[in-house]
């Protein structure tokens, strides 16, 4: 289930928690049906600093057949936390959850920011970047991807 929440601009989290409801109810009627499942994209809100998981995005993890890739053992945050523009942990937009039925699959899983330069104005120095970039307007997208690996 892919997915592209609604973004923060202009406010948005009451229409991401509905959105996460939504997904949630046919998560749970897929995983009842036997179907594995992987809920993925931009769900454009990251955790507070002082808490487990964004607030609008709780029904995804509440009681929820899910597992978020970031606690997957295994799973490579690399030297920043997020996925979007400086990569700190409140920019953590970007996901990929695996219905508990796939966690035994996992075999690894990072973030990859090769293709991200963000909003600053000299190369980013927190992680690696293609060398052929030289400004931001060339980065590949202001998001990290976001992967992993199943052997299934």
């Amino acid at each position: 289930l892919v997915n592209h929440f609604k973004s923060q601009s202009g406010g948005g989290g009451q229409k991401r928690r509905r959105q996460a409801t939504k997904v949630r109810e046919i998560v749970d009627g897929l995983v009842q049906q036997g179907k594995h499942v992987v809920v993925l994209g931009d769900l454009n809100e990251g955790p507070p600093p002082a808490s487990g998981h964004a607030p609008n995005l709780a029904p995804l993890y509440n009681n929820s057949p899910l597992i978020e890739c970031y606690s997957l053992n295994g799973f490579d945050v690399g030297e920043r936390p997020g996925t979007y523009d400086s990569c700190g942990l409140r920019n953590r937009l970007d996901y990929i959850f695996l219905s508990n039925s796939l966690q035994p699959s996992f075999s690894r899983g990072a973030l990859f920011r090769k293709g991200l330069w963000g909003s600053r104005k000299t190369r980013p120095d927190d992680w690696p970047t293609y060398n052929e970039m030289t400004e931001s307007v060339e980065q590949a997208s202001d998001h990290a991807a976001v992967y992993v690996e199943l052997n299934i």
